[in-house]
């Protein structure tokens, strides 16, 4: 992880991830955030018995899409909050 924030940020770089539950505090060590989470939706109406083994036994866990600002910084030096993804562009 050292090398590559250390490198992202010499780049200059904003980052994306998905991380898992247990991955995730790491990652949030390293400034990143989560912005969502993701989870399957397997609910069906009148699901068989089959349906709803499948669906406990083959859906993946959730997991969460996160991001870090260019150097980590979540404010700007004027005190501002940093632009979410997809804002950056963007003119007021």
């Amino acid at each position: 992880m050292d090398i590559g924030i250390q490198q992202a940020d010499d780049l200059d770089l904003e980052c994306w991830m998905e991380a898992s539950a247990m991955g995730k505090p790491l990652y949030e060590k390293y400034a990143y955030e989560s912005l969502f989470k993701l989870a399957w939706d397997t609910d069906r109406r009148d699901a068989s018995d089959e349906w709803r083994k499948c669906a406990s036994e083959m859906t993946p866990d959730p997991f969460f899409v996160m991001w870090r600002p260019r150097q980590g910084q979540w404010k700007t030096k004027s005190g501002e909050a940093a632009k979410m993804p997809w804002d950056l562009g963007t003119a007021k």
